[in-house]
């Protein structure tokens, strides 16, 4: 139970955990935000979830995450639920020239 007057604050997605529909699948991360929209409070919710963005695929040589470094663990990382907004299809989902790396 909450106090009294207190306002509920709903968060689904975070840039230190796998993506929702990474975790739970494309329709569920749908539902999930369904939930979230329609729960009393104010929803909050990480970017690129509401289109249900997958983390990215990140290569050893790419990290740049600090505790993945210094554990010398890629599993540590958290650059793939940190990668840039997924505009589209394309090359770098958009997001840049198809030869640049993000």
């Amino acid at each position: 139970a909450m106090p009294n007057g207190a306002w509920p604050n709903w968060v689904i997605g975070n840039h230190d955990n796998t993506r929702v529909a990474t975790r739970l699948g494309r329709a569920q991360a749908r539902v999930a935000n369904v939930l979230l929209l329609t729960l009393p409070g104010t929803p909050t919710s990480y970017y690129g979830e509401e289109i249900g963005m997958e983390d990215g695929n990140i290569t050893w040589n790419e990290v740049r995450d600090p505790y993945a470094i210094n554990t010398g663990n890629l599993e540590n990382s958290r650059d793939p639920e940190r990668t840039p907004m997924q505009w589209n299809g394309s090359a770098q989902a958009g997001f840049t020239v198809p030869s640049a790396t993000p």
